[in-house]
């Protein structure tokens, strides 16, 4: 049993957890090839550790850089929320002007039509008028 090197825990990966591995990243398999098959699991010697540790470290970067990413979408997300809320605020009070000058004009226009009284004093004024014509021309 000499040149045996002693398999230490953390070192040794058992080849379910490592076929679950390189399922999720098929990347990994280029890993797991440079490590030592033993028994049922792999041996990673340093160079596979070192390449595991540096796919790990990756992998974090990429999630902070994704939870960054997600942050500012939801506030960006809360900002245009926040943002239609206003103009929907605002149609409701541009609807509501509009609303007021509709009446306004209705009111306009019902008023505009003379009167029975402002017809008759037309009417009244017309006939004086003519009786003014018909006496200055029999003069």
């Amino acid at each position: 049993m000499q040149g045996l090197i002693p398999v230490k825990p953390g070192y040794f990966l058992p080849e379910n957890v490592v076929q679950k591995m390189i399922e999720l990243y098929p990347e990994l398999e280029q890993i797991f090839e440079g490590a030592m098959r033993i028994g049922p699991g792999f041996y990673m010697n340093e160079e596979a550790t070192i390449n595991l540790a540096n796919f790990i470290k990756d992998l974090e970067d990429e999630n902070t850089r994704l939870q960054a990413m997600v942050e500012r979408l939801s506030h960006s997300l809360q900002e245009e929320r926040e943002t239609v809320k206003a103009l929907l605020n605002e149609k409701d009070n541009v609807i509501k002007l509009q609303q007021e000058q509709i009446a306004d004009l209705k009111e306009l226009y019902q008023n505009k039509d003379p009167g029975i009284w402002e017809k008759a004093s037309w009417v009244a004024g017309g006939a004086g008028i003519a009786a003014l014509i018909i006496l200055l021309s029999n003069m």
